[in-house]
């Protein structure tokens, strides 16, 4: 019972938060874009400081030094939605990749259009990836780092799916280096589920991979990376 209280109150934490930084920040769209990710990051920071103080999620990040000065592909392990939040904090400034359903989203994707990430039309083939690829030079050109999750969604704990071949495109054609990212949040904040446990989730940043490699390569490297096993901490 005490758990689904402490869900229930963070849940409603962060719907407001997200509610009203959201509207802010579409009633101020005129603004300039730096204004947008701006409210982005104190966003971020707000659901963060939630997540710990309500719901008792706190996080361990382990290998900050093989966070790049310049702009990286950060390719991630994907199961929840805490590494969205976690993310835009942890690695700002930076660009997510999001599937084009998102942007449908009331208040939270009609924010996130006025920040210029990264649309992504999972259905679009040969000409999605030059649009990521487009839209990836854009992002290089500003100093920015890309975020992307190359397993495509969501993933309970456990499961390791083959991964969207989208970020060797990226890291082909934009010559930028992709640094893979471990974590285990699925165990603690799962994939729409109401209950967050209390607990420490992991992240780990693993030095970023060889460019040197063949496509197939770079896919089993980074596929063996971001499922690198983690301690279990409670």
């Amino acid at each position: 019972m005490f758990i689904f209280i402490r869900s229930a109150t963070f849940n409603l934490a962060f719907a407001l938060i997200t509610i009203a930084l959201g509207t802010f920040g579409i009633l101020t769209f005129p603004a300039p874009l730096r204004w947008h990710r701006a409210i982005q990051r104190l966003w971020s920071k707000l659901c963060l400081k939630a997540a710990q103080s309500i719901a008792g999620i706190d996080v361990q990040i382990e290998g900050r030094e093989n966070i790049p000065n310049s702009g990286v592909i950060f390719a991630c392990k994907h199961q929840s939605a805490w590494e969205t939040v976690m993310f835009a904090h942890l690695f700002y400034p930076c660009v997510f990749v999001l599937k084009k359903e998102l942007l449908y989203v009331p208040i939270f994707g009609w924010f996130g259009a006025l920040t210029k990430q990264i649309v992504l039309n999972r259905e679009g083939g040969a000409a999605s990836v030059r649009h990521l690829v487009a839209e990836g030079k854009r992002v290089r050109s500003e100093g920015r780092s890309v975020i992307l999750f190359p397993e495509g969604s969501r993933m309970a704990p456990g499961l390791q799916p083959l991964l969207l071949p989208g970020v060797v495109a990226m890291a082909r054609y934009l010559d930028m280096p992709v640094v893979p990212v471990a974590l285990n949040s699925g165990r603690l904040w799962g994939k729409r589920a109401f209950l967050k446990h209390p607990g420490i989730i992991t992240v780990k940043i693993l030095p970023a991979l060889a460019k040197e490699v063949n496509k197939q390569a770079l896919l089993d490297d980074l596929h063996i990376a971001i499922n690198t096993p983690l301690g279990e901490t409670p």
